[in-house]
């Protein structure tokens, strides 16, 4: 992989299709909101097909307009704008989780929400969406930075970005499982159950390590 990998080719007209949300797309069946035309390559790397990355209208629009108390509701956190940030940033995640059910990959964002909570996503492989079969973003929403470390504490870490120094990487960068006392690559060797289909990953992938033949060339 090479640092191109890492940059996000949104699909035509995304920003104008999350601008156009409103409270009518609540219960708005089948309708959905393509993200990128094909997987962003870190996610292919730890498993996705390369499908077209697309989210159902209805499920952002709960987000943006349902309060906390609601179904899917994140209106508390969420922005339009935060949302046209991950579409533009979906490539470069600060950290990617195996959800606990083992069904998702779950990317995580050095973009914050209202709260000052780093943004997440869900994404299930291979979902059936308007008669073509796509990687279905499930959620999208701020998470608090103690649930992140205790997915850490799980072993559920896949994927982290450790060549990001930015004050808001800073903000959102976790200790390492208090199993560590080897070598990185050593230590934090895991076994992880991944979504079906997906093949195995058996250690934390590191961007410095993805990207270091090319940097060395």
């Amino acid at each position: 992989m090479s640092h191109e990998d890492f940059i996000t080719v949104p699909a035509d007209g995304v920003r104008e299709d999350i601008e156009s949300l409103c409270e009518r797309d609540i219960g708005r069946p089948n309708a959905t909101i393509r993200f990128t035309d094909s997987t962003p390559a870190i996610f292919q790397r730890l498993g996705l097909p390369d499908l077209p990355v697309e989210a159902y209208r209805d499920k952002l629009a709960r987000g943006l307009f349902l309060n906390a108390s609601e179904h899917h509701g994140h209106s508390d956190g969420l922005t339009k704008k935060i949302i046209i940030g991950i579409a533009l940033n979906l490539a470069d995640p600060y950290y990617v989780f195996l959800s606990r059910n083992g069904k998702d990959l779950i990317p995580v964002y050095r973009i914050t929400d209202k709260k000052g909570d780093n943004v997440m996503i869900s994404l299930r492989a291979r979902q059936s969406a308007n008669h073509i079969d796509v990687n279905l973003m499930t959620s999208l929403y701020g998470k608090k930075k103690n649930s992140l470390q205790n997915w850490i504490n799980q072993g559920l870490l896949l994927y982290e970005n450790d060549l990001e120094n930015s004050e808001a990487a800073l903000n959102v960068r976790l200790q390492s499982p208090s199993v560590v006392t080897a070598s990185k690559e050593e230590a934090l060797a895991v076994r992880l159950r991944l979504p079906s289909g997906v093949t195995s990953v058996k250690r934390i992938l590191y961007k410095s390590d993805l990207v270091k033949s090319i940097a060395t060339q």
